[in-house]
Order: C-alpha cells, then structure tokens, then sequence
C-alpha cells in the first residue's frame, strides 16, 4: 500500500490542483492519515507541509505535524510550531491545545529542557482539569482525556526519575496503574519488572491492581504474577497466599521446574507485551544460542530493537560474564547501528571494555549511560564494579549505597558494600553488610560463598562448613555461569571442613575428612592446572591425618617445588608421612 502511495503522490496533486481548496484540503488529510497509518512519517510530514502552506488556520494538520515531526526526532521544529504564539490564538481549542502541548513537551524533554518541560506539562494538565469539570463529556472524550493524562504521568515520572525522586517515580506509576490505565505496558514493567520495590510493595500494588482487570485480559495479571514469582521465588516457598487469582495457575504446588517449564512454554507474543523472554534466555545461558540470537537482532529494525532492550542487557551480561569479548563486540556494532548513542548502545560499550581491563573507559561510558537513562539498574550495578576494579574504592561503595536506596527489591547493593570492606580488610564492617545481604537472600550462592569466606577468615570453621553447604544446595550446575561458582564452594568446604577438624574438639570423625578430601578432589580434577596451593596443603593435610601417606607425601613433595609454604615445615610432614608408611 505503501508503494501505491507513493508511485501516485504527484498524480494526485496533479488531479486535485484543480479542485477547490476545502477538497484538496480533505484529500491531503486523506492522504497524511494514511502515510500515518503506515508509520511513513517522512510523507506524513511532507503531506503537512504542503497542507498548512494551502491552510494555514488547519488545527488538525498542526496536530498531525507535530506527530510526523517528532517521530522523526526534529523536536526543534516541534517546538517552532507550538509557540506561545500559536497556542494563544487557539483561543478555546483545548483539545487542539492538549495534544500540541504534549508534543512541546515531550520534544523539550527529549533536547534536556526539563525545567520548561515540567512547566508545560503543569499547564496542560490545568486544561485537562479544566475538561474534567465539565460533567456533558462523551465516553470517547473521557478515554482520550486518561490517555492524554497517562502520557503527561509517565512523562512527569520520567523527569522524577531523572532527579533521583524513586518514591514519587513509584508514586506516579500507580497512581497511572489504578486510575488511568491498568493495562499500561511502560508502568508494568516499571512497577512489577524492577527492583525498585520489595517482594511486598510489589504484592500489595498487584492486590490493588488485579480488581481492575477484565476477565478477557487476565492473562496479563497471570504473566505479572509470574514474574514476581520468577523474581523471589527462592525468598518465600509457600505462594499460595500471595496473590489474590488462583484460577489459572496453582501456587499451592509451584516449584522452580515447574515455572521454568511454565516460563518456556509462554507464547512469543507475550514475551513481546510483558518482558518475559528475557528469562527464558537467562535459563538458556548457552554461548552458542547467545550467539545464533545475536545474529537475530540484526534483522530487527531500530524500534523492535529498543523494545527488546531488556533481552539486550542479559546478553551484554551474560557475554560479559563468559568473557566473550567478540560476541560483545558484534552486539556492540548491532546495537550502536540501529540506535546510536542510545543508553543500551553505551552500555554494551561499556561491558567490551570492562571485559578488556580498560576500567575508566567502562567508567565513563556507565556514567554516560545513567545521564541518559537513570532508572539503569544494570548501568549502576557494572559502574560500582568498575570502578572497585579500577581501585576507587570509596566511589564504588558510594555506587553501591545509591543501588540499595533506590531499588529497595534488590540486595546486590548491600551484599558488594560487604564484598568492598572485605577486600580492603575492614572484616568488621564487611560481616555487618554480608550477614545482612545473608538475611535479605540466603538462597544466593554467590551470597552465601562470600558470607562463608568471611566466616572462614574469622576462625568460625564450623559455621562456614554449614554456610558452604547450603551453598552447594542452591547452586544450579545447569546454569552455565554457576557451574564455576559451584566448584569453588566444593574447595571451600573442603579446606572448611579439615581445619575445623584441627581447631574444634566436636568435629573428629573421620567422615568429615573423607567429606574434604571428595570436596577437594572434586575441584583440583576440573582445575587441576589452576588449583591453588593453599588448596593443595588442605588435600594434603587431609590425606595424612585420614593415614593416607603416601599419597600426602607426593603432595608436600609438589608443594615444597612451589615455594610458596615454609620448606622446613613441609619437609618436616613429609618425613613424618614416610616414617608412617614405613611402620
């Protein structure tokens, strides 16, 4: 249709240069509601052009221009056709006046005018006020007025968020959510798809919200719930009192398995509406399908793109994660071509160069990305461990604290303030943060690894063989990123469990040391090359108090060959382990 249109523009001026004027008129908004209709803003705005330069006084057109321009990114132009001017002499048009002043200030807020954009936004929001008061309004009328409303919240929430405002951002969202538009795709995702707030903020706004949904758009409220469940599943076992429709899915007997198989099985166009598939691509964490999916997002067009912009950011992270530079480089270049100089577009940037160690460019490039968008909770999170790489220690901390007042649903914020003290050696500190990220999420392998460290650290052998164990229970070897992370927690253990059979009178059986010596095998044959020697002396010293010598000697021999331990000594349990063979 779009070909026809085109192929038959100049034949059809040239047929109606004839006509009168109010005919031609009527033709040429034929015409920019089809080049509309069919998202060929170039001709839309051409058609306008042409319109107005006939008809200057069509407020309709004026309208319709301000779309075309401002769908093609000229907010300059947007705002050289509502000027102060214009809107005046529009008189009592108000709901010309509406429309024309969302444009002016969405065109403001996009070129960083946000003071004059609030500003606009106050005043249209007085005309709306105005309209509402008056009680002979269609059914029509009134939809339209929510819609305009709806706009001018998420946009006022936008510039909220931009001043670090989170609790009136979260306001804003519900109050758009409960009164205006319950079905609003940008506020679901904001309100229920992030972290900025708790399992039972989320819960309570859900109870509210669920009243309001017909029965024929359930579904929606089943996927939200389900994304809640996917979020803290691991934080409360029993679900079958959270939400308040049961019909579809049973809580009652809801487990990890059965929401993953629930969560692959989600039609694609549902993925598209409520930013679900991104989790379906978490749970796959293959590099060879990251890469066939990459290839994918090239045939997208640019505005297909962004909307997949949650998707894009699990595989930055996941390639980030994997080292696997080039595959980031090549999202890079898809992603900057497609929407250049975009929050996701610097992003990604950024992940290329935290993978290649050139930590202030990944530095510069997340603070770039959180300008332009700062409800970026990624961009923060990978701007704190930039910059604790780079050795800024007291910035990365001042990151994580930002991270943890304003995503009140997430831990991560705390549990990095902990690993931070740790590495600059204030334990005190760093027990108070990890106990507390322990408290928040003691279903976290990673969590639970780094709290069991510090226990190791501190002497309480006991306590982290308990922390390492329940470790080892909540990590999942089928994830690709785990099955490292799960190999470590097996050395730790190890080394926990032989040195609180040394230092503690209540561990002496002889199956905590066969325990150690599996935990400890178990790593050094998947890192035999890269097994530490402090991992060694334990499988060593393990060996020799369980009288297997001869095996514990050839291990003190290959540790002494290192020079890393005190050679007397080594040499010492050495001959202790040949004396006893001998015997």
């Amino acid at each position: 249709m779009s070909n026809v249109l085109e192929n038959n523009d100049f034949l059809l001026e040239r047929h109606l240069s004839s006509e009168e004027k109010y005919t031609y008129s009527r033709h040429l908004l034929k015409l920019i509601n089809g080049s509309m209709e069919l998202r060929n803003w170039h001709r839309g705005e051409k058609f306008c052009t042409i319109l107005r330069s006939i008809n200057p006084d069509h407020d309709e057109c004026s309208v319709k221009w301000c779309e075309c321009l401002f769908q093609l990114g000229d907010y300059h132009a947007v705002l050289r056709i509502v000027n102060e001017e214009y809107i005046e002499k529009l008189d009592n048009k108000i709901w010309i006046k509406i429309p024309l002043l969302i444009f002016k200030a969405d065109s403001e807020f996009n070129i960083g005018q946000h003071t004059l954009c609030a500003e606009t936004l106050n005043s249209t929001l007085k005309y709306i006020k105005h309209l509402e008061i008056l009680q002979n309004l269609e059914y029509k009328e009134e939809l339209l007025l929510k819609q305009y409303t709806t706009r001018i919240l998420l946009l006022q929430s936008r510039i909220y968020e931009l001043n670090n405002m989170i609790s009136k951002v979260i306001t804003t969202l519900e109050y758009i959510l409960l009164k205006y538009d319950y079905l609003n795709i940008q506020t679901i995702k904001k309100i229920f798809c992030t972290y900025f707030l708790t399992k039972q903020q989320k819960i309570n706004i859900f109870n509210k919200w669920i009243v309001n949904i017909p029965n024929n758009f359930r579904w929606i409220s089943d996927i939200v719930s389900l994304r809640i469940l996917y979020d803290h599943w691991n934080q409360d076992r029993k679900f079958e009192d959270l939400f308040f429709n049961k019909k579809e899915i049973n809580f009652e007997e809801i487990n990890k398995s059965l929401l993953y198989e629930i969560l692959g099985n989600i039609p694609q166009y549902v993925f598209n509406t409520c930013f679900f598939r991104e989790h379906r691509i978490c749970l796959l964490w293959n590099i060879g399908k990251l890469s066939t999916l990459i290839n994918e997002l090239s045939q997208l067009n640019p505005i297909n793109l962004i909307s997949q912009d949650k998707i894009i950011v699990i595989y930055a992270c996941a390639l980030t994660e994997c080292k696997d530079t080039g595959s980031i480089l090549k999202l890079s270049q898809i992603v900057n071509k497609k929407a250049p100089l975009s929050a996701i577009s610097l992003f990604i940037m950024g992940c290329y160069y935290f993978n290649q160690n050139l930590y202030s460019k990944a530095i510069h490039l997340y603070r770039k990305t959180i300008e332009k968008e700062p409800g970026f909770f990624e961009a923060y999170l990978a701007l704190g461990h930039s910059l604790a790489m780079d050795n800024n220690y007291d910035q990365a901390l001042a990151i994580y604290e930002s991270l943890q007042k304003n995503w009140k649903g997430s831990y991560l914020g705390v549990f990095y303030q902990g690993i931070e003290y740790m590495r600059n050696k204030k334990l005190d500190l760093a027990y108070e943060f990890l106990k507390k990220s322990y408290q928040l999420a003691p279903y976290d392998p990673y969590v639970l690894n780094e709290y069991g460290i510090l226990l190791f650290n501190n002497k309480n052998f006991v306590e982290a063989s308990s922390i390492f164990r329940q470790a080892l229970q909540n990590c999942d070897t089928d994830h690709f990123t785990k099955r490292d992370l799960y190999y470590k927690i097996q050395a730790n253990l190890g080394l926990s469990l032989v040195w609180s059979y040394i230092y503690t009178s209540s561990c002496t059986e002889d199956n905590i040391l066969d325990e150690a010596i599996n935990c400890l095998n178990r790593y050094i044959k998947v890192h035999h090359l890269k097994t530490s020697p402090s991992i060694k002396l334990g499988l060593a010293i393990s060996l020799h108090l369980r009288a297997y010598f001869e095996e514990a000697s050839k291990l003190y021999l290959s540790l002494m060959s290192e020079q890393y331990f005190n050679s007397q000594l080594l040499q010492l349990l050495h001959s202790m382990c040949i004396d006893c063979n001998i015997s």
